[in-house]
């Protein structure tokens, strides 16, 4: 699970519409406005070209409160707003630099060694949308957006701020 470790550190932009499911802990970007009602529509990262896409427009998203399980014992899906498994609650977005987040499964997901990580080491996405060190290799390459700083891994998590 991906948590927000700073109360009070995050921007939400209320009612926040994913274009398809996704996990927590993966980065995903504005593609649009909903036609009907102007919520903001997130699509989860999918490739190299989106990995590269500019901060501002590059945000995880983060389901709070988590969705009831539906099947997910760890709680780990955003579903889509269009999803039979969808609750009814909408998830937020981290879009504020500076915010320490953990996240329980990232070690499990990239390919990075983050046992041997310094602090501070810069953080960029893979084409799956989840962050990995800078120079891991998962990563696509030095044109990378830079989204975030190691700090720590700790029994399984890793701790990262958001650049």
């Amino acid at each position: 699970m991906l948590f927000i470790l700073e109360e009070g550190k995050y921007a939400t932009a209320g009612r926040v519409k994913a274009s398809t499911s996704w996990t927590q802990g993966m980065w995903g970007y504005l593609t649009s406005e909903d036609t009907t009602d102007y919520d903001p529509r997130w699509t989860p990262v999918n490739s190299y070209a989106t990995a590269q896409y500019v901060k501002g427009i590059l945000a995880p998203i983060i389901a709070v409160p988590f969705q009831k399980d539906l099947g997910d014992d760890e709680r780990e899906t955003i579903y889509a707003e269009d999803s039979t498994s969808w609750d009814g609650k909408y998830p937020s977005f981290v879009r504020e630099s500076g915010v320490l987040l953990e996240d329980t499964k990232l070690a499990d997901r990239v390919l990075a060694d983050f046992t041997t990580a310094t602090p501070g080491t810069k953080m960029v996405l893979t084409i799956s949308g989840y962050p990995t060190l800078d120079g891991a290799s998962d990563d696509q390459g030095g044109s990378s957006t830079v989204v975030g700083y190691f700090e720590e891994y700790t029994g399984g998590s890793v701790l990262y701020r958001t650049a």
